[in-house]
Formats: C-alpha cells, sequence, structure tokens
C-alpha cells in the first residue's frame, strides 16, 4: 500500500529555503558593509589630501579652528550610498618632525597647519543592516588616514 505523502516536499522546501535566503541575504549584507568601509576609507584619504594640500598657504586655509567649515562638507560630499548626515568626520594636525625640521619651516613658523606637521582625518559611520528587523543590530565603523602638510 502506497502512503500519500502531499506536504512533505512543502516542509523540507521551507526548512531549506529559510536557510538559502538567510545564506542570501548575509552575503547581500556582508557586501554592503564592505562598500561602505571602502567609502570611509577613500573619504578619510581625499580629507587628509584636501587638509593637506590646503596648509597655511592654500586657499582656504584648513586648520583645527575651522575645518568643520571647510574640510567637513568636502568630505560628506565625496560618500555615496551612505547618509552625509550620519558621517562624523573629525580631523587632528599633529608636529610629529619638530620644530625646524622642515625647508620650508619659514612659511607660516607658529601656525597648527605649517609645512612639516601631519593631519589625520577620521571618519565614522554607523552600520544599519538593511534585515536590521531580524537582527537589531548596528556596527560602528571607521576609518582614518594621516598626510604630512609638505607647504
Amino acid at each position: 500500500m502506497r502512503r500519500i505523502r502531499h506536504g512533505q516536499a512543502t516542509v523540507e522546501f521551507a526548512l531549506g529555503a529559510m536557510v538559502f535566503f538567510m545564506l542570501v541575504f548575509g552575503v547581500i549584507e556582508v557586501g554592503r558593509a564592505v562598500f561602505i568601509y571602502g567609502e570611509l576609507r577613500n573619504a578619510a584619504r581625499e580629507g587628509a589630501r584636501y587638509a593637506a594640500a590646503h596648509g597655511c598657504v592654500g586657499s582656504p586655509s584648513v586648520t583645527p579652528s575651522n575645518y568643520t567649515k571647510f574640510l567637513t562638507p568636502y568630505v560628506r560630499d565625496l560618500v555615496q550610498g551612505i547618509d552625509p548626515n550620519a558621517l562624523s568626520v573629525t580631523a587632528t594636525w599633529s608636529d610629529s618632525l619638530g620644530s625646524g625640521t622642515v625647508p620650508n619651516q619659514a612659511i607660516c613658523p607658529n601656525m597648527p597647519n605649517r609645512p612639516g606637521v601631519e593631519v589625520t582625518v577620521t571618519t565614522s559611520y554607523t552600520f544599519q543592516p538593511a534585515i536590521g528587523f531580524v537582527f537589531d543590530v548596528s556596527i560602528p565603523m571607521s576609518a582614518s588616514s594621516t598626510m604630512r602638510i609638505h607647504y
């Protein structure tokens, strides 16, 4: 006698499809996270380049007191695929060489953005997965880049 099993295939499909779709959406979310981290790295690098190129003789001159006016909007305009208002941009200047070790030091002797000073730009963003309703997770991401002001 033959047994009739009408629902067996449906149950097997439901169990297998659940695992399959979790894997597919997991791969998509990891891809989004890697993309956003790449955007953060690029924005930090371009921000450091902008700050280094706009030292004390640059126009506009980017300093620790005005970087939020010039540098932050520049960096936020660079990012794609994320909310620019949720992007945090910080910049720090440090004189790692000491005074008098750079030939162009006399150009702006007492400026915080004189030649020889290193500027570090850090970008931060909180990644929210698109399938966050399943796992209420937020992942803080951050990237930084350091460049030396040469002129």
